[in-house]
């Protein structure tokens, strides 16, 4: 199948800045790596194997925790970016509890 599908995702930006980031030590680089090949792969088995689409408010919901969690994600970035966080080890701890 020739994939053409092209699409933004809040998510794998943050994930392809974290990782492009000379700054980041290698472990995080390394998560950030795992969080691009879980947004590759879970785009690849909806668009070959499809999905069902739940009924409309079971999609809001998804829809709602998925922007959620998006904004936390970006936050995270934000506040690493600024020294808020602290620490990579921190910023580690922080990225396996969201």
């Amino acid at each position: 199948m020739a994939e053409k599908a092209v699409r933004k995702s809040v998510s794998l930006a943050v994930f392809l800045a974290v990782a492009a980031d000379p700054g980041v030590p290698f472990r995080v680089v390394e998560l950030a790596g795992r969080g691009i090949t879980a947004d590759a792969a879970a785009s690849r088995w909806v668009l070959e194997a499809g999905k069902p689409s739940p009924d409309g408010f079971a999609l809001a919901d998804k829809l709602i925790d998925l922007a959620e969690r998006e904004d936390q994600l970006v936050a995270l970035w934000h506040e690493y970016g600024a020294d808020e966080v602290g620490s990579a080890q921190a910023l580690r701890e922080r990225m396996h509890r969201r």
